[in-house]
């Protein structure tokens, strides 16, 4: 087949700013020969759109199948046949038309590409071939020029090229076409990323294109500034971009969590990329894929219940606004059975080679750590070795370790086993923020007790976490105390909550002063009947938004779970003693008799030991979580009286009306706390509130808020005595913290009896129950 090619010969004279870092005049003076009428031309598959139209290489056209051309056959200077096209056969390999012309060796023949049906009306009475078509080239009405030549059928419509026919005998005409506009080249690293406005160039192989009218000024508009070209035919210029926009900014907030009833949220992504020296930014598109199942895979699969969800975007440098819809979920139907059975029957999570992470709930949300950690089904489980709830939300909470503020009667920084300053979250890692820490070397894990013969095993350490599992054929409703050591040395534990509670059915309880979300158990609360589960259950997806060519990052679009769990009202829960993070065996629920529990390696066998001290530190307790501490000079476990040890900011003993400021010793799961005492001063010294008379039976005593339905069952578990760590008042009495102190020696404390509620005070060194709230 041959191949007809037609060289693009011009110029252009530029006036550019000086922001063009490379400008290159190249003279195309040479004419390829295009052949007769009938024309046969080579098909180019590599063209930008597979070969159907005109396709580029260099600056050399190649006709292809369907282009058309127009044609005039004039004698002297009259045009006998005007504007008769013809169109490229690629089968045939020949120009063809259906108009009426006629080949005379008298006749001059002029071409013009691209065809139109109404083209500008020539002059054949001007001596050159430029001025005959002189109309084509200032193109008053744009009938060959685009000025977004962005696609390849709006870059070709804007090619014009004309010539005068020589007569090569034998009834045929050699055209050789001459392209008539100035093209502007930019190449260079950031040619291919530069986006431009109004006058918009063709890409092509990182190189993009434009074609201009030639003696006028073509005004270019890109990333960096704007600049104008000035052309005519028979030149071109070159435009080195040299700047790449390769860092990529990327800043996504997801959706607040979605109660059962679904709704619209909104979230917002910000997506940019910025050049080398970071001075000039531009917007990087992005998309959307999901992950429905929690196994890491992301596909465009978005599940039915996201029901409205934008999924990409062309990015901004600052946050856009997008809305997810989410539908409401039907009601689980209510479960009646005995705690084991409902936890046995429950999806194991993880696997052995894959530990479900119990701070970010299996990685469908931002890491948020703490000393006490639900489980709710057998498996896998993983936590990081993060001091209390150092990480809140995926960040440094700085606040749980290094309080702030004027702490007379308290102290600006807690300390780990060793007495030392903690200084980041980390007990493993190094360095500062949310990814830093203590530079500790972790090396062992222990079972200190657990109330449930084999509840938990197979303790490791996995660079910075703890691993256990919870085998499926012996979970039941129960806890467990797990510590990591260094050496023979602990240097942290962890309280772990087996049970089918889930804290989301809470009771409001407005005291005037202010509102707090009350849990409907006690922490690590153990039932001795059936419990019923109803309500909703959660479920969520994992989004990663994904730049073009640059970062991803994930969010979740998540239902909380809304079940409400009625537990029985008689059982038993661990005891604490005020300030310290660890939990000590319960009772067994019914008598001052301590509940049997089993332990790890030198550990008493009764899961706790007490012991007299006056020089005991918060290290040591650290150091011995299943110790009783007592310390006769000041009546608490430690040799320190600080009064923020679970209120971070706390400097005060009064009726404290704030929330809890969380700390790193707070004994409580991720979004739970132990209250500020204005709660209990409302329940045992004001409010307008009924106590019901108290339940021989169940062992306890109900507080109710006046809203119909709505009222906290509080079980008389009773308490471990300061001085001695024995039990006492086991289905007498109930003894509740909270986190305000009474004095430098007692904290304040919600006590019932038989006959009254009381708000009052105690030994921080006693054993009491703890009832959480939701933290703020």
């Amino acid at each position: 087949m041959k191949a007809k090619l037609f060289l693009f010969t011009m110029m252009l004279t530029t006036a550019l700013t000086a922001f063009m870092s490379c400008t290159e005049d190249i003279d195309a003076n040479n004419h390829a020969t295009a052949g007769s009428l009938k024309i046969t031309v080579r098909s180019d598959n590599d063209s930008p759109d597979g070969g159907t139209r005109t396709s580029y290489s260099g600056f050399v056209t190649t006709f292809t199948d369907g282009d058309q051309i127009g044609v005039y056959a004039v004698k002297g200077t009259t045009a006998l046949f005007s504007n008769i096209c013809f169109t490229y056969d690629a089968d045939g390999d020949e120009w063809t038309t259906t108009g009426n012309i006629e080949y005379n060796s008298d006749y001059t023949y002029f071409a013009y590409y691209p065809y139109t049906s109404t083209p500008y009306t020539p002059d054949f009475t001007q001596a050159t071939v430029d001025n005959k078509f002189s109309l084509f080239l200032t193109d008053a009405s744009n009938k060959f020029h685009r000025a977004d030549q962005s696609t390849l059928a709006n870059y070709q419509a804007s090619d014009l090229m004309i010539a005068q026919g020589v007569d090569a005998g034998s009834s045929t005409v050699t055209f050789t076409m001459l392209h008539k506009k100035g093209l502007a080249v930019f190449n260079g690293e950031g040619a291919a990323e530069a986006t431009f406005t109004g006058n918009i160039p063709y890409l092509m192989s990182s190189t993009k294109y434009f074609l201009m009218k030639p003696s006028t000024s073509t005004e270019f508009t890109d990333d960096e500034e704007t600049y104008s070209l000035s052309a005519s035919a028979g030149r071109y210029v070159t435009h080195s971009i040299a700047e790449s926009y390769n860092t990529f900014i990327l800043s996504v907030t997801g959706p607040a969590a979605y109660t059962y009833s679904g709704g619209t949220k909104s979230y917002s992504i910000t997506s940019y990329k910025q050049n080398s020296s970071g001075t000039k930014s531009k917007a990087a598109a992005w998309t959307a894929t999901y992950d429905t199942d929690g196994d890491g895979v992301f596909d465009d699969s978005k599940p039915s219940w996201l029901t409205a969800f934008t999924a990409s975007g062309d990015g901004s440098t600052t946050a856009s606004n997008y809305s997810a819809t989410v539908s409401a979920q039907s009601a689980m139907s209510p479960t009646s059975a005995s705690a084991s059975a409902i936890l046995a029957a429950a999806t194991a999570v993880g696997s052995s080679s894959d530990y479900y992470d119990l701070s970010t709930n299996g990685g469908s949300s931002s890491m948020t750590t703490a000393n006490c950690y639900m489980v709710h089904a057998p498996g896998y489980y993983k936590l990081p070795l993060v001091y209390g709830n150092a990480i809140k939300a995926g960040a440094d909470n700085t606040v749980a370790y290094k309080p702030t503020g004027s702490l007379s009667n308290g102290t600006n920084n807690f300390v780990n086993h060793a007495g030392s300053n903690i200084s980041a979250p980390w007990i493993t890692k190094s360095g500062s923020g949310v990814n830093g820490g203590m530079n500790i070397t972790v090396d062992g894990a222990q079972l200190i007790w657990q109330d449930v013969n084999g509840l938990t095993s197979n303790y490791a350490i996995d660079g910075d976490y703890l691993k256990f599992q919870v085998p499926a054929g012996s979970i039941a409703e129960g806890n467990a105390v797990i510590a990591v050591k260094s050496g023979s040395t602990i240097v942290w534990s962890w309280h772990i909550w087996v049970t089918p509670q889930t804290y989301s059915n809470r009771t409001t309880v407005a005291t005037g002063s202010h509102n707090y979300s009350v849990t409907p158990v006690n922490l690590g609360w153990v039932g001795s009947s059936n419990v019923t589960m109803s309500g909703y259950e959660g479920r969520s997806c994992t989004v990663k938004i994904t730049q073009t060519g640059g970062d991803s990052k994930t969010f979740t679009v998540a239902q909380a779970e809304n079940i409400t769990v009625t537990v029985s009202k008689t059982g038993n829960s661990p005891f604490y003693q005020w300030g310290r993070k660890d939990a000590f065996p319960p009772s067994n629920g019914t008598a001052n008799t301590d509940k049997t529990v089993y332990v790890g390696s030198g550990v008493d066998t009764k899961g706790w030991y007490y012991e007299a001290s006056t020089t005991s530190t918060i290290g040591t307790t650290i150091q011995y979580p299943w110790k009783h501490y007592y310390n006769s000079s000041n009546y608490g476990p430690v040799t320190t009286t600080y009064y923020n040890m679970w209120d971070a900011q706390n400097n005060t003993t009064d009726n404290v009306t704030s929330a809890t400021k969380k700390t790193i010793y707070d004994p409580c799961p991720p979004g739970f706390c132990v209250p500020t005492g204005n709660l209990w001063y409302y329940f045992g010294n004001g409010g307008n509130r009924t106590m019901s008379t108290f339940d021989t039976t169940n062992k306890g005593a109900t507080w109710n808020t006046g809203i119909t339905g709505d009222a906290l069952w509080l079980p008389a578990a009773g308490y471990r005595s300061s001085s001695s760590g024995a039990l006492d008042n086991v289905g007498s009495g109930g003894y509740y913290w909270s986190a305000t102190p009474y004095s430098s020696t007692n904290g304040r404390f919600l006590g019932f009896y038989s006959g009254n509620w009381v708000w009052d005070y105690a030994h921080r060194a006693s054993g009491f129950s703890v009832r959480p709230v939701a933290e703020e």
